[in-house]
């Protein structure tokens, strides 16, 4: 935010790599960054995790969960104009559920009942609520066990 006198002028976005160049940053982003930091960190990619521990920003988690509920598909458009499938399931271990978009082919492979092995699975947020995001080349999603 860019300001003059106290009335906002600008905002924008900065890398973070940018304000950790900057002297005498704040003490909360100082925090924030730090924070950031651990949860990218590369040393936890493919890391067994549990729903309930999942936090926002968190990448390469892997863990066991059933599929509780499973939505309708829907046909959408991707932003280059190409038709796509999606379908939401919801996830559940002993310590929480979190909500999955399922693409495409990966539609069919699931049923509600399933217990699945998800791997590499970064946690993002979308319209305000965190959800789980699967890689096309690097996250991956197996039926352990049919319902």
């Amino acid at each position: 935010m860019f300001s003059l006198n106290g009335k906002t002028l600008a905002q924008a976005n900065l890398q973070d790599e940018s304000v950790r160049k900057l002297t005498r940053l704040p003490p909360e982003y100082v925090s924030f960054l730090e924070m950031k930091d651990r949860r990218s960190d590369p040393n936890r990619a493919g890391m067994a995790s549990q729903i309930g521990n999942l936090q926002y920003g968190l990448r390469g988690v892997s863990f066991k969960a059933r599929v509780v509920k499973k939505s309708a598909v829907r046909a959408v458009t991707s932003r280059d104009g190409t038709a796509l499938l999606v379908c939401d399931v919801t996830l559940s271990d002993t310590t929480g559920e979190i909500p999955l978009a399922v693409w495409n082919s990966q539609i069919d492979t699931l049923s509600e009942g399933d217990l699945v092995q998800i791997d590499n699975a970064s946690v993002r947020s979308y319209r305000g609520k965190i959800q789980l995001s699967l890689s096309r080349k690097l996250g991956g999603l197996t039926v352990i066990e049919a319902a």
